[in-house]
């Protein structure tokens, strides 16, 4: 009976510490407001810097050790891009090259804007897209995770996706 009561404490202590080093959000403190000119403000960790790539994409942060990055994309809303069947979104993505393995697909609301939902790998990267469906203009924010990122940076830049406001 002592032995299997030892057992349970050790494993009780094990979850314990693993948890306490699990956090994988960034500190509320550490965050900083994008406003962006397109109608939608996101937040990200201080310790990254937003570049441009175009004035569609006018929110870029990038972890400098892997390349694993966060870009979003703004465009006018062309009617309800909410209607996507998956296998009309695996085609989407075929006709733009890109043969992608499609891991979960789903309807949500973010941040009151509804949003579609969908984690698919293209190569040996896995990507986190959310294509948020605000009035006037549809945001695509989309996570590039590549081999060799951290549980941490991970976690950081798919907070800064959902973080999003229309």
């Amino acid at each position: 009976m002592k032995k299997f009561l030892s057992i349970i404490l050790i494993l009780l202590m094990l979850s314990a510490i693993l948890c306490g080093c699990a956090d994988n959000e960034p500190e509320k403190s550490d965050m900083v407001t994008f406003s962006s000119d397109h109608g939608y403000t996101v937040s990200y960790p201080a310790s990254y810097t937003p570049t441009s790539l175009s004035s569609d994409i006018d929110f870029v942060i990038m972890d400098e050790t892997t390349g694993s990055n966060v870009n979003i994309l703004s465009r006018v809303s062309e009617g309800n891009v909410l209607d996507f069947t998956e296998e009309e979104f695996v085609s989407v993505m075929e006709e733009d090259g890109m043969d992608i393995e499609l891991m979960a697909f789903e309807f949500k609301t973010v941040n009151e804007t509804p949003a579609l939902v969908a984690t698919y790998k293209y190569k040996e990267n896995e990507i986190t897209q959310i294509i948020y469906d605000a009035s006037d203009n549809t945001y695509y924010a989309t996570y590039t995770e590549l081999p060799g990122t951290s549980v941490k940076v991970s976690g950081e830049m798919l907070t800064v996706i959902y973080s999003l406001m229309a």
